[in-house]
Protein backbone atom coordinates (compact mmCIF):
# COMPACT_ATOMS: atom_id res chain seq x y z
CA UNK A 1 0.00 0.00 0.00
CA UNK A 2 1.71 3.23 -0.90
CA UNK A 3 1.85 6.49 1.77
CA UNK A 4 -1.04 8.46 -0.12
CA UNK A 5 -3.14 5.19 0.33
CA UNK A 6 -3.04 4.69 4.19
CA UNK A 7 -2.92 8.47 4.75
CA UNK A 8 -6.18 8.83 2.97
CA UNK A 9 -7.57 5.56 4.54
CA UNK A 10 -5.94 7.02 7.97
CA UNK A 11 -7.62 10.51 7.88
CA UNK A 12 -10.71 8.97 6.69
CA UNK A 13 -11.16 6.89 9.72
CA UNK A 14 -10.08 9.95 12.02
CA UNK A 15 -12.68 11.98 10.75
CA UNK A 16 -15.40 9.51 11.15
CA UNK A 17 -14.90 8.70 14.45
CA UNK A 18 -14.42 12.18 15.66
CA UNK A 19 -17.69 13.02 17.80
CA UNK A 20 -17.74 17.20 18.13
CA UNK A 21 -20.17 19.10 16.57
CA UNK A 22 -17.14 22.01 15.31
CA UNK A 23 -13.89 21.19 14.39
CA UNK A 24 -10.54 22.77 12.75
CA UNK A 25 -7.13 21.49 11.41
CA UNK A 26 -5.85 21.15 14.80
CA UNK A 27 -8.48 18.83 15.91
CA UNK A 28 -7.67 16.49 13.62
CA UNK A 29 -4.03 17.10 13.75
CA UNK A 30 -4.26 16.17 17.58
CA UNK A 31 -6.27 13.08 16.74
CA UNK A 32 -3.75 12.47 14.56
CA UNK A 33 -1.13 12.40 16.94
CA UNK A 34 -3.53 10.72 19.80
CA UNK A 35 -3.62 7.61 17.62
CA UNK A 36 -0.65 7.39 15.21
CA UNK A 37 2.11 9.34 16.75
CA UNK A 38 4.16 12.34 14.96
CA UNK A 39 5.05 9.31 12.61
CA UNK A 40 3.31 10.43 9.04
CA UNK A 41 1.77 13.08 10.31
CA UNK A 42 -0.32 15.11 7.02
CA UNK A 43 0.41 18.66 6.68
CA UNK A 44 -2.27 20.99 7.41
CA UNK A 45 -3.32 22.09 3.79
CA UNK A 46 -3.84 18.40 3.15
CA UNK A 47 -5.63 17.80 6.32
CA UNK A 48 -8.08 20.64 5.27
CA UNK A 49 -7.98 18.95 1.93
CA UNK A 50 -9.07 15.81 3.55
CA UNK A 51 -12.05 17.32 5.60
CA UNK A 52 -13.55 19.32 2.56
CA UNK A 53 -14.41 16.10 0.55
CA UNK A 54 -15.02 14.20 3.81
CA UNK A 55 -19.16 13.79 3.29
CA UNK A 56 -19.44 14.60 7.14
CA UNK A 57 -17.72 18.23 7.59
CA UNK A 58 -18.83 21.59 5.81
CA UNK A 59 -16.79 24.59 6.19
CA UNK A 60 -18.75 27.09 8.21
CA UNK A 61 -16.06 30.45 8.16
CA UNK A 62 -12.88 31.73 10.52
CA UNK A 63 -11.43 32.48 6.98
CA UNK A 64 -10.38 35.62 8.69
CA UNK A 65 -8.29 34.10 11.57
CA UNK A 66 -6.98 31.92 9.39
CA UNK A 67 -8.62 28.85 11.07
CA UNK A 68 -11.52 27.48 8.77
CA UNK A 69 -13.82 25.83 11.45
CA UNK A 70 -15.59 22.94 9.85
CA UNK A 71 -19.36 21.31 11.31
CA UNK A 72 -21.20 18.29 10.84
CA UNK A 73 -23.57 18.37 7.39
CA UNK A 74 -25.84 17.25 9.84
CA UNK A 75 -26.35 20.58 11.68
CA UNK A 76 -25.97 22.58 9.14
Amino acid sequence: MSRNTSVKRRLSKILDEIERDSITTDTVKEAWLDQYGCRMLPHANRLAVAIKVHERWIPAGGFRSHRTVYIRRVKA
